[in-house]
């Protein structure tokens, strides 16, 4: 990727995770509340608990669901966000567009997390209205305060492509218990509807 390029994504990455600045009532991030139970977002469904939606710019360009699942055994609090590539100027021009975002993204979790360690990446291929996606995955490791308690936890973030939105999974759990995370993980990708957004 171009270095030019590279930083245009990485300013516009930063604008949607930090909100976007701008005159009137409306500022974001801003929580969409009152949305009801749906099939495609269900409100409990594979363990977890819907706990917020979150809109980071006006329409449904850039949108993210959590999800979390906490049980004296189980702690692991998951995040899709759906977001178009629009928000994102000059990523399809890009020879592999979801290699960029993904190394753009991974880049700015390691940058978050100083001392965090990458401790693997792979893909892997999901299944949802018939349809096969390829998605790419890392996993991470870091401290951080997690339930109330600073301790390791292990970060999985993946990525992968609907048309020209990019879906991405961001969860953490504890150290601990990183053996559970996969599995309660594509559980939960397998019971929303992702190719859609929430509202």
């Amino acid at each position: 990727m171009k270095r030019a390029t590279f930083l245009m994504l990485w300013a516009s990455l930063a604008l949607a995770l930090t909100g976007f600045p701008g005159a009137g009532a409306d500022t974001y991030p801003m929580e969409i509340t009152g949305v009801a139970d749906t099939a495609d977002y269900p409100v409990s469904t594979a363990g977890f608990e819907r706990v917020s939606i979150y809109h980071y710019g006006p329409g449904n360009a850039d949108i993210s669901v959590g999800y979390n699942m906490l049980t004296p055994e189980t702690q692991i609090v998951s995040t899709i966000y759906i977001t178009n590539a629009s928000v994102f100027p000059g990523l399809l021009n890009e020879q592999d567009p979801l290699g960029a975002l993904f190394g753009a993204y991974k880049a700015g979790v390691l940058e978050y997390h100083p001392g965090g360690q990458l401790l693997g990446e792979d893909s892997v291929t999901l299944t949802k209205n018939g349809k096969q996606y390829n998605a790419l995955r890392v996993i991470f490791r870091y401290d951080e305060d997690f339930q109330s308690k600073r301790q390791p936890v292990y970060s999985v973030m993946m990525l992968w492509r609907n048309g020209d939105d990019f879906i991405k999974l961001r969860s953490t759990g504890p150290l601990a218990q990183s053996n559970l995370s996969e599995s309660n993980n594509m559980n939960l990708l397998d019971a929303v509807n992702w190719t859609t957004p929430p509202v």
